[in-house]
């Protein structure tokens, strides 16, 4: 049997934690950053462009297109500049850290309120803190961050939900808040298995993906801006809102889509090692991993598919095992093969 182990840094409590406040971006800076305000840009360059522009000469129109391409070309240079001053190095891979986590972990608390208010929606039940099933998976939690300090694990106030939902899903907030359903259990083998989802849950928050993708959203609306001004201060109104969409759809596609599965990529070889650290079976990772459902093609999905994750964790398989010379003098050890299963919610009562 596995010992359950409550260290300071797991909270079976309800309230948050929150990190220290990181400095934040010039003002100037993170409005232009904002979405919002590039939607009011784009208000304010069309009323401009028929109460101004219209009655400006060919040469003054001249004059303004390259005082904007100049504007544009400064702004690409200055975000370039701007990203580079704010990278940091996380787990081996720099990253760029514009959003303060202070403001994530206050966002952390309005998606866990949404979060809260889906459960009681949907009428989903909350296990409490005594639950068996609570305590396992309390139990599998503490044993990842036990067996991973040395990575940095317990500077974080970890937090733990368990919800009674047929959902095939646990996620995990910026500020270690973890979410388990007991339908992604009841869609496991064994402990390990669910081990291996908890680790990569908990790798994003170790990465600090959440971060790094706002910050790099945030630049991407900087950089885009001026060409916003421009194209709703020169073109008709249609051709403008076809810009617009376009450009959404464009740097989805081409970049935010493929920039989230390379988080998922990395989550998943993280948590591998963080799971096999904390002496689990890890050997069925890639069928684990692999399997999660994802219909999209993978051009058009924030994760990748079951093959590409497949191919990268069975690579990695052996560099996880060497990590666990260790594991087989430590009680509880499951090693491969072990056919500990988990139990079903269902054979216990709430």
């Amino acid at each position: 049997a596995i010992a359950i182990i409550r260290p300071s840094f797991l909270s079976r409590a309800r309230e948050f934690s929150t990190s220290t406040r990181r400095q934040a971006a010039p003002f100037f800076a993170a409005l232009l950053a904002t979405p919002k305000l590039r939607v009011l840009a784009a208000i304010v360059t069309r009323l401009l462009r028929r109460f101004v522009w219209e009655r400006l000469s060919p040469k003054q129109k001249l004059f303004v297109r390259r005082l904007f391409h100049a504007g544009w070309l400064s702004t690409y240079v200055g975000s370039a500049i701007f990203a580079s001053q704010n990278m940091e190095t996380v787990r081996g891979r720099r990253r760029l850290v514009w959003v303060p986590e202070k403001l994530v972990n206050d966002m952390c608390l309005l998606e866990f309120e949404e979060f809260q208010n889906l459960a009681k929606d949907k009428k989903w039940d909350i296990l409490a803190t005594d639950h068996p099933t609570f305590t396992k998976v309390e139990g599998i939690l503490s044993r990842i961050v036990l067996a991973n300090i040395s990575e940095g694990m317990g500077q974080i106030k970890w937090h733990l939900t368990v919800v009674d939902a047929d959902v095939k899903n646990a996620m995990c907030f910026p500020n270690g808040h973890v979410v388990v359903y007991t339908g992604m259990m009841s869609a496991l083998r064994t402990e390990s298995d669910l081990a291996i989802i908890i680790g990569h849950e908990m790798a994003h928050v170790m990465c600090k993906h959440v971060i790094d993708r706002l910050s790099w959203e945030k630049v991407l609306n900087v950089m885009l801006t001026p060409m916003t001004i421009l194209v709703y201060a020169t073109a008709s109104l249609l051709p403008a809102l076809m810009y617009s969409f376009f450009e959404r759809l464009s740097v989805n596609l081409a970049v935010m889509m493929p920039f989230s599965r390379v988080q998922e990529l990395e989550a998943d070889a993280v948590g591998l090692l963080f799971a096999a650290r904390a002496c689990y079976d890890i050997t069925n990772a890639p069928n684990v991993l692999g399997s999660l459902p994802n219909d999209m093609p993978e051009w058009a999905s924030t994760h990748p598919r079951g093959e590409s994750r497949t191919i990268q964790l069975a690579s990695l398989l052996s560099e996880a095992v060497e990590l666990q010379s260790h594991c087989k003098h430590i009680p509880g050890f499951m090693a491969a093969g072990s056919n500990h299963r988990i139990r079903s919610l269902r054979t216990s009562p709430i």
